[in-house]
Protein backbone atom coordinates (compact mmCIF):
# COMPACT_ATOMS: atom_id res chain seq x y z
CA UNK A 1 0.00 0.00 0.00
CA UNK A 2 1.05 3.27 -0.75
CA UNK A 3 2.54 6.17 1.91
CA UNK A 4 -0.53 8.35 1.02
CA UNK A 5 -2.93 5.34 1.07
CA UNK A 6 -2.12 4.67 4.59
CA UNK A 7 -2.17 7.58 6.03
CA UNK A 8 -5.88 8.63 4.26
CA UNK A 9 -7.13 5.48 5.71
CA UNK A 10 -5.34 6.42 9.07
CA UNK A 11 -6.70 9.43 9.19
CA UNK A 12 -9.91 9.23 8.30
CA UNK A 13 -10.86 5.64 9.45
CA UNK A 14 -8.65 3.94 11.98
CA UNK A 15 -8.52 5.89 15.58
CA UNK A 16 -4.70 5.03 15.75
CA UNK A 17 -1.80 6.71 13.06
CA UNK A 18 1.52 6.57 15.57
CA UNK A 19 3.63 3.58 16.04
CA UNK A 20 3.15 2.08 19.43
CA UNK A 21 6.44 2.25 19.84
CA UNK A 22 6.18 5.95 20.86
CA UNK A 23 3.22 4.69 23.65
CA UNK A 24 3.49 6.68 26.72
CA UNK A 25 2.06 5.90 30.01
CA UNK A 26 -1.56 5.87 30.39
CA UNK A 27 -4.06 6.87 32.58
CA UNK A 28 -6.90 5.15 34.10
CA UNK A 29 -10.46 6.17 33.08
CA UNK A 30 -12.09 7.24 35.77
CA UNK A 31 -16.13 6.90 36.35
CA UNK A 32 -18.54 9.21 38.04
CA UNK A 33 -21.83 9.14 39.43
CA UNK A 34 -24.79 11.19 38.00
CA UNK A 35 -25.93 14.08 39.90
CA UNK A 36 -29.17 13.64 39.03
CA UNK A 37 -31.24 11.59 36.33
CA UNK A 38 -32.44 14.45 34.65
CA UNK A 39 -28.92 14.55 33.68
CA UNK A 40 -28.89 11.33 32.31
CA UNK A 41 -31.93 11.48 30.12
CA UNK A 42 -30.44 13.76 27.77
CA UNK A 43 -28.51 11.79 25.97
CA UNK A 44 -31.17 8.91 26.05
CA UNK A 45 -33.20 12.26 24.46
CA UNK A 46 -30.66 12.43 21.47
CA UNK A 47 -30.34 8.98 21.00
CA UNK A 48 -34.02 8.81 20.58
CA UNK A 49 -34.20 12.03 18.54
CA UNK A 50 -31.23 11.12 15.97
CA UNK A 51 -32.55 7.62 16.09
CA UNK A 52 -35.87 8.57 14.19
CA UNK A 53 -34.12 11.37 12.07
CA UNK A 54 -34.19 10.20 8.35
CA UNK A 55 -31.53 12.27 7.35
CA UNK A 56 -28.19 14.57 9.44
CA UNK A 57 -26.30 17.06 8.09
CA UNK A 58 -23.71 19.80 9.72
CA UNK A 59 -20.41 21.28 9.20
CA UNK A 60 -17.25 19.38 10.71
CA UNK A 61 -13.86 20.58 12.36
CA UNK A 62 -11.47 17.72 13.10
CA UNK A 63 -8.40 18.42 15.11
CA UNK A 64 -6.04 15.37 15.81
CA UNK A 65 -3.15 15.79 18.27
CA UNK A 66 -0.19 13.04 17.80
CA UNK A 67 0.84 12.77 21.21
CA UNK A 68 4.67 11.36 20.68
CA UNK A 69 5.43 14.17 17.91
CA UNK A 70 3.10 16.85 20.15
CA UNK A 71 1.78 18.52 16.60
CA UNK A 72 -1.91 18.70 15.53
CA UNK A 73 -3.75 18.96 11.82
CA UNK A 74 -6.96 20.20 11.04
CA UNK A 75 -9.48 19.75 8.93
CA UNK A 76 -12.98 21.01 8.04
CA UNK A 77 -15.88 20.12 5.97
CA UNK A 78 -19.29 18.26 6.10
CA UNK A 79 -20.95 15.07 7.34
CA UNK A 80 -23.88 13.46 5.54
CA UNK A 81 -26.20 10.89 7.44
CA UNK A 82 -29.23 8.80 6.29
CA UNK A 83 -30.06 5.10 7.07
CA UNK A 84 -27.03 4.27 8.85
CA UNK A 85 -25.06 5.70 5.97
CA UNK A 86 -22.45 8.21 6.86
CA UNK A 87 -20.18 10.54 3.89
CA UNK A 88 -17.44 12.54 5.37
CA UNK A 89 -16.05 15.08 3.50
CA UNK A 90 -13.09 17.07 4.38
CA UNK A 91 -12.05 20.58 1.72
CA UNK A 92 -9.64 21.82 3.88
CA UNK A 93 -6.24 21.25 4.07
CA UNK A 94 -7.37 19.20 1.07
CA UNK A 95 -10.17 17.48 -0.27
CA UNK A 96 -10.91 13.70 1.01
CA UNK A 97 -13.90 11.69 0.90
CA UNK A 98 -14.97 8.87 3.49
CA UNK A 99 -18.09 6.85 2.94
CA UNK A 100 -19.50 4.19 5.17
CA UNK A 101 -22.69 2.17 4.40
CA UNK A 102 -23.17 -1.65 5.03
CA UNK A 103 -21.42 -3.40 3.07
CA UNK A 104 -18.48 -1.35 1.86
CA UNK A 105 -16.56 1.37 2.63
CA UNK A 106 -14.73 4.23 0.24
CA UNK A 107 -11.70 5.90 1.25
CA UNK A 108 -10.74 8.70 -1.01
CA UNK A 109 -8.23 10.77 -1.44
CA UNK A 110 -7.36 13.86 -4.07
CA UNK A 111 -4.54 15.45 -4.96
CA UNK A 112 -3.80 19.19 -3.01
CA UNK A 113 -1.34 21.99 -3.11
CA UNK A 114 0.84 22.28 -6.08
CA UNK A 115 -0.57 18.72 -7.39
CA UNK A 116 -4.09 20.35 -7.18
CA UNK A 117 -2.88 23.23 -9.69
CA UNK A 118 -2.47 20.43 -11.91
CA UNK A 119 -5.31 17.66 -10.54
CA UNK A 120 -3.86 14.16 -11.41
CA UNK A 121 -6.20 10.85 -10.29
CA UNK A 122 -7.74 10.42 -6.99
CA UNK A 123 -6.21 7.64 -4.56
CA UNK A 124 -9.17 5.31 -3.78
CA UNK A 125 -9.23 2.06 -1.00
CA UNK A 126 -11.95 -0.13 -0.96
CA UNK A 127 -13.00 -2.46 1.87
CA UNK A 128 -15.84 -5.04 1.19
CA UNK A 129 -17.45 -5.95 4.27
CA UNK A 130 -19.82 -5.53 6.31
CA UNK A 131 -19.42 -2.77 9.58
CA UNK A 132 -16.41 -3.33 11.78
CA UNK A 133 -16.71 -2.15 15.34
CA UNK A 134 -14.63 0.75 14.48
CA UNK A 135 -16.85 2.00 11.89
CA UNK A 136 -19.55 1.10 14.07
CA UNK A 137 -18.33 3.63 16.23
CA UNK A 138 -17.72 5.97 13.97
CA UNK A 139 -21.79 5.80 13.05
CA UNK A 140 -23.02 6.14 16.19
CA UNK A 141 -20.75 8.94 17.22
CA UNK A 142 -21.16 11.15 14.25
CA UNK A 143 -24.37 9.73 12.61
CA UNK A 144 -26.20 8.83 15.89
CA UNK A 145 -26.65 5.56 14.55
CA UNK A 146 -27.40 3.05 17.97
CA UNK A 147 -25.79 5.61 20.41
CA UNK A 148 -26.38 3.72 23.66
CA UNK A 149 -26.51 0.13 22.09
CA UNK A 150 -22.56 1.01 21.18
CA UNK A 151 -21.61 2.70 23.97
CA UNK A 152 -22.09 2.54 27.88
CA UNK A 153 -22.12 6.32 29.88
CA UNK A 154 -19.61 5.89 32.59
CA UNK A 155 -20.57 9.59 34.05
CA UNK A 156 -21.45 13.08 33.10
CA UNK A 157 -19.97 16.64 33.56
CA UNK A 158 -22.05 19.77 33.17
CA UNK A 159 -20.76 22.84 31.04
CA UNK A 160 -21.15 26.60 30.67
CA UNK A 161 -23.71 27.14 27.67
CA UNK A 162 -26.25 24.44 28.91
CA UNK A 163 -24.04 21.66 27.39
CA UNK A 164 -23.11 18.53 29.31
CA UNK A 165 -20.17 16.46 28.56
CA UNK A 166 -20.48 12.36 28.76
CA UNK A 167 -18.25 9.75 29.65
CA UNK A 168 -18.58 6.78 27.20
CA UNK A 169 -17.16 3.17 27.07
CA UNK A 170 -17.91 0.63 24.20
CA UNK A 171 -19.95 -2.19 25.29
CA UNK A 172 -17.79 -4.04 23.05
CA UNK A 173 -13.70 -3.67 23.46
CA UNK A 174 -12.55 -1.74 20.27
CA UNK A 175 -8.77 -1.66 20.68
CA UNK A 176 -8.63 1.91 18.51
CA UNK A 177 -10.41 3.34 21.54
CA UNK A 178 -9.20 3.99 24.83
CA UNK A 179 -11.61 6.57 25.88
CA UNK A 180 -14.36 8.84 24.25
CA UNK A 181 -16.08 12.02 25.61
CA UNK A 182 -19.06 13.85 24.07
CA UNK A 183 -20.88 17.13 24.56
CA UNK A 184 -24.42 17.43 24.19
CA UNK A 185 -26.40 20.68 23.69
CA UNK A 186 -29.54 20.50 26.25
CA UNK A 187 -31.64 22.81 24.32
CA UNK A 188 -31.20 21.35 21.39
CA UNK A 189 -30.84 18.05 22.02
CA UNK A 190 -27.97 17.71 19.48
CA UNK A 191 -24.30 16.38 19.84
CA UNK A 192 -21.83 19.50 19.71
CA UNK A 193 -18.63 17.77 20.09
CA UNK A 194 -16.54 13.98 20.24
CA UNK A 195 -13.54 13.37 21.77
CA UNK A 196 -12.02 10.57 21.35
CA UNK A 197 -8.38 8.79 22.44
CA UNK A 198 -6.51 6.02 21.24
CA UNK A 199 -4.03 3.72 24.20
CA UNK A 200 -1.04 5.71 22.92
CA UNK A 201 -3.00 9.20 23.61
CA UNK A 202 -3.76 10.72 20.06
CA UNK A 203 -6.58 12.80 20.62
CA UNK A 204 -9.21 13.01 17.84
CA UNK A 205 -11.90 16.07 18.12
CA UNK A 206 -14.35 16.75 15.74
CA UNK A 207 -16.58 19.65 17.09
CA UNK A 208 -20.16 19.59 14.97
CA UNK A 209 -22.15 22.75 13.88
CA UNK A 210 -24.86 23.79 11.63
CA UNK A 211 -26.58 20.40 12.43
CA UNK A 212 -29.73 20.33 10.84
CA UNK A 213 -32.30 16.84 10.56
CA UNK A 214 -34.98 15.75 7.85
CA UNK A 215 -33.42 17.25 5.19
CA UNK A 216 -34.10 15.04 1.51
CA UNK A 217 -30.26 13.56 0.99
CA UNK A 218 -29.92 11.90 -2.42
CA UNK A 219 -28.64 7.98 -2.36
CA UNK A 220 -25.69 9.26 -4.48
CA UNK A 221 -24.04 10.55 -1.69
CA UNK A 222 -23.29 7.32 -0.22
CA UNK A 223 -21.87 5.45 -3.42
CA UNK A 224 -19.10 5.88 -5.12
CA UNK A 225 -17.65 5.00 -8.60
CA UNK A 226 -13.91 5.39 -9.41
CA UNK A 227 -13.16 7.33 -12.18
CA UNK A 228 -11.92 5.02 -15.23
CA UNK A 229 -8.27 4.35 -15.09
CA UNK A 230 -8.22 4.84 -11.43
CA UNK A 231 -6.67 2.28 -9.31
CA UNK A 232 -8.59 1.07 -6.41
CA UNK A 233 -6.55 -0.60 -3.39
CA UNK A 234 -8.72 -3.24 -2.45
CA UNK A 235 -8.32 -3.93 1.92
Amino acid sequence: MKISHLLLFSSLISFSVVPLAWAKTKSPVKSTKFTNKKSANYLQNVDIKYGKAKSLQMKVNKKVFYAAMETEKNFSGNLFASKGNIRLEFLVPARSIMLVNKTEIWAVSFPSGEEAKNPGKPEVIHIASKKGKTQQAISALLGGDDLLKTFSILGKTDEKGKKVRYRLKPKSKIDEIEKIEIVVDKKREIISLVEYWDEIENKTTYELTEVTFNKKLSDKLFTYTPPVGVKVEEL
